[in-house]
């Protein structure tokens, strides 16, 4: 009997040392999300991209609002859609409940979609609105639209990973809040470009935060405590940078991986060890192995970060 209760006991402290484990990788907290953390957590490509991509504001962020015209017509076509085209939206690996949430472990029912192409005028009209927002505060002009996500609704206990985009597409984007039912405010959390952690709470004023999605690490980390949060999210990207930029990050990132000791390890790991020490020496393996020479010095300068 006692060797029994010792061996139950062996085996409950195992299972608790891999849920902690586990959690190591999945529980944010306000205590724990911080710069550090969140660039180590970086998967390889995000971090090469996010390392090379250029900065085209001096901070990354920047609260705004839609025109309330635009605000109440989709705020109407949310509560008129949500009762008949809501549906299970696939999870991907950034969105998860968090392993410490005493709610079921289960990501199902976390994630739900709201299409708005029903009303193919009021996406337009949108898209119209963030794209001048954008080029406004950006200084660049005929921003290629890349993608419009949503109307995403958020349900109780999700958490969405903090991450950059893809540095191919996502380079300048925006989050619209549309309709939220929370216990307590849920932050958008994001690390700007001086690398200071920022907590946006959006609302019926401040419905809109614009950000460069490829440099600056952005997410939802603490657990939704609440029954919906709706959100859009729209993306865009300077006219041939999946071309130009895209294809000189892309032979980094295959360099970059080179200075790893071991294939597949994080290289933001690494940068934060002793194998990579700063971006320079991703920018400088590139310099020597890329090999359409040419097309590095045109660019290189132009679009490596300010």
């Amino acid at each position: 009997m006692v060797a029994f209760i010792k061996g139950a006991i062996i085996l409950a402290t195992c299972i608790l040392f891999w849920q902690l484990c586990s959690a190591k990788i999945l529980y944010y907290s306000r205590a724990n999300t911080t710069f550090a953390r969140t660039v180590d957590d970086l998967y390889t490509l995000e971090f090469c991209g996010y390392s090379l991509a250029q900065r085209f504001t001096p901070t990354g962020l920047r609260m705004g609002s839609l025109p309330d015209d635009l605000k109440q017509r989709l705020r109407t076509f949310y509560e008129r859609a949500k009762k008949q085209l809501k549906k299970p939206e696939r999870i991907n690996e950034f969105i998860w409940r968090n392993q410490m949430d005493n709610s079921s472990s289960s990501s199902e029912n976390l994630l739900n979609l709201i299409t708005i192409d029903f009303d193919m005028q009021l996406k337009r009209d949108v898209e119209g609105a963030i794209r001048l927002q954008l080029e406004e505060w950006s200084g660049t002009s005929r921003l290629k639209h890349i993608a419009t996500y949503g109307i995403r609704e958020y349900t109780r206990g999700a958490v969405l990973k903090p991450h950059v985009d893809q540095f191919r597409t996502h380079i300048l984007s925006a989050v619209i809040n549309v309709h939220q039912e929370t216990d307590e405010p849920w932050p958008f959390v994001a690390f700007d470009h001086n690398n200071e952690r920022h907590e946006i709470f959006l609302n019926d004023t401040v419905d809109v935060v614009l950000y460069e999605s490829a440099t600056v690490i952005h997410g939802r980390p603490y657990p939704l405590m609440g029954d919906s949060y709706a959100n859009m999210f729209l993306h865009f990207a300077p006219i041939g940078w999946d071309r130009s930029v895209g294809d000189y990050i892309q032979a980094c990132i295959y360099q970059t991986s080179r200075l790893c000791p071991d294939y597949g390890q994080n290289c933001a790991s690494a940068k934060i060890g002793h194998y990579i020490t700063d971006s320079s020496l991703i920018i400088d393996a590139c310099d020597h192995n890329y090999e359409r020479i040419a097309l590095l010095k045109r660019d290189a300068n132009r679009y490596r970060p300010l």
